[in-house]
């Protein structure tokens, strides 16, 4: 053990030089063991890693470590621990062997409890049978005492007014140590009404062990903002023991508020003013701020950030109070109806999303409603939404003339949009595909397809406005299979086998409306070398109704 105070030490650095050397066999895999560690104000801060070799093995075991150590202080609870060096454990037919550890200044902050326990080196060797050997050495201990200097504490705003401040109070108890410091340490105490622009110093009176503040304490600077300040001074440093602080309260004078004025929006125009005192007598006041044009405050200073999104149309509204005379004023129920109408999407980016996308397609709106100081009371109303396509069809004007123009007609050409998307049962092929057992099997139902879940799962995207009509085909055909398909169930029909020509399956077909293909393969002495009969390809086609043309 190395016993010393942590109260009177600010850093301490030091050197070990580990080493083991132990053997197992494969009778006994616990023939030999070791420990090393190093436990600092009662907290094991390292442990040498010594790996065993597996059960049923036979080797020996070694473990060394060469590591420098810096510990140092950061406040009366909490130490930080640095390490360089290297640590390595090696044990035959271990999977974690050889550990090999590099330490390039690691840190760990570790908390104490026990400030006199000081540092303990710990050491251990166990042969049951044979010899172990387990050495320690430590070296280069230095350690730095606690050195106090002047110090000052400045507290944040502790309370902010909207009218001035002209007086404040302030308590504190400080326990003196006197038995320790030699009386060579003084505090000086400072309030600040403006922010902490000028400090006034407090006078303060002298008991045993509390020391009083002023009360009422009157300020030649008036503000807005309360802060106070405490000045830590020491002329003797050869004891490390300070003063404590238990209690420290700063109170400004009770009063009610008055001639108040509402400015919504912050634009420097008063909106409404209530005059005279606000008191129990005439409180609560309702507050009218309904006609109130607030379309300048939505500037980029007002926009609404979260983290790290950024709402762009959602913007924080000032409502700027003031005051005459000190006092709390509390707010509440507040209803606050915005009618932000007509709104409007850029539709430059809702096409750049539908252009770089295929099948149907979701983008998000984002829409946030946020009144995090009073939960979740804040909403949006949200109706009448108009989503007008302008695709889907195009149409031309075609004039045929003589030069002159003397003769001429002209006719327009409507261009329907009459696409679709399918879905196969599965999404790793693109083809669909028959597993007959033999080269003359019946009945034989398209790869993925059940009772329930048809090979092609059709949705139709014809969004121009008109219907449709679905066909299908195979591109060849083979005498000795024939396919059979059924587009209103799952029940294989008699009569509607797919040869080379179109046949249509489902007529007058609306916009993303379903359409389900069920197929069937009878087979009749196959042969062998046809291997493709088993992946056919299904043309579909859609063609909109009273169309003349479809490509």
């Amino acid at each position: 053990n190395l016993p010393f105070s942590a109260f009177e030490t600010e850093v301490f650095n030091f050197s070990i030089v580990v080493d083991y050397d132990g053997t197992d066999s494969s009778d006994d895999s616990t023939l030999s063991t070791g420990w090393a560690w190093i436990t600092i104000f009662d907290n094991r801060v390292w442990e040498m890693i010594i790996l065993d070799i597996p059960s049923g093995t036979t080797g020996a075991e070694k473990a060394d470590a060469d590591i420098d150590f810096m510990f140092e202080k950061i406040n009366r609870t909490h130490w930080r621990m640095t390490m360089w060096g290297t640590e390595n454990s090696t044990a035959p037919n271990n999977p974690s062997s050889p550990s090999n550890i590099v330490y390039s200044g690691d840190q760990t902050i570790f908390q104490i409890d026990n400030w006199d326990e000081g540092i303990e080196f710990y050491v251990k060797s166990y042969a049951k049978d044979g010899l172990t050997s387990n050495t320690f050495y430590v070296s280069e201990v230095n350690i730095t005492e606690w050195n106090r200097a002047n110090s000052t504490l400045i507290s944040k705003s502790i309370f902010d007014s909207s009218g001035f401040i002209d007086a404040a109070s302030m308590e504190i108890s400080v326990v003196n140590n006197s038995a320790f410091n030699k009386g060579d340490e003084n505090i000086s105490l400072y309030m600040s009404a403006d922010d902490g622009d000028n400090w006034e110093a407090v006078t303060w009176t002298t008991g045993n062990e509390t020391e009083w503040g002023a009360d009422n304490f009157v300020f030649a600077n008036q503000g807005k903002h309360l802060k106070f300040r405490i000045d830590f001074n020491n002329s003797n440093w050869n004891y490390n023991y300070t003063m404590i602080i238990g209690h420290l309260n700063v109170s400004v004078l009770e009063g009610n508020v008055s001639n108040l004025t509402f400015d919504f929006g912050d634009d420097g125009t008063v909106d409404v003013t209530f005059s005279g005192e606000l008191n129990s007598t005439n409180s609560p006041q309702e507050i009218n701020l309904s006609f109130v044009n607030i379309s300048s405050a939505f500037t980029d200073a007002n926009r609404f950030t979260n983290n790290s999104f950024t709402y762009p149309h959602l913007y924080k509204i000032p409502l700027s109070i003031y005051s005459d005379s000190r006092g709390i004023l509390q707010i509440s129920s507040i209803n606050l109806t915005y009618n932000p109408n007509p709104v409007s999407l850029n539709t430059t980016t809702i096409l750049g999303t539908l252009s770089s996308s295929i099948n149907d397609t979701l983008f998000r709106i984002p829409i946030a409603a946020s009144n995090s100081s009073v939960g979740t009371n804040a909403s949006i109303n949200i109706g009448d939404i108009r989503y007008d396509y302008k695709g889907g069809k195009d149409e031309f004007l075609i004039t045929l003339h003589d030069p002159s123009y003397t003769l001429n007609v002209t006719r327009k050409i409507t261009s329907y949009y009459s696409d679709f998307y399918k879905n196969l049962p599965y999404t790793w092929a693109t083809d669909i595909f028959f597993l007959p057992r033999t080269n003359s099997s019946k009945n034989v139902s398209a790869y993925g397809q059940t009772s329930t879940i048809p090979v092609f799962n059709i949705t139709a995207t014809n969004y121009g406005g008109m219907n449709f009509n679905f066909s299908l085909k195979v591109n060849e055909t083979f005498s000795c299979m024939d396919i059979t398909w059924n587009a209103t169930g799952s029940e294989k029909p008699a009569d509607q086998k797919i040869n080379a020509t179109l046949q249509e399956v489902s007529s007058n077909v609306g916009y993303l409306s379903n359409t389900q293909i069920w197929l069937w393969a009878d087979l009749d002495n196959c042969n062998a070398s046809q291997i493709r009969i088993l992946t056919p390809y299904i043309f579909i086609d859609s063609c909109c109704i009273g169309c003349e043309v479809c490509l």
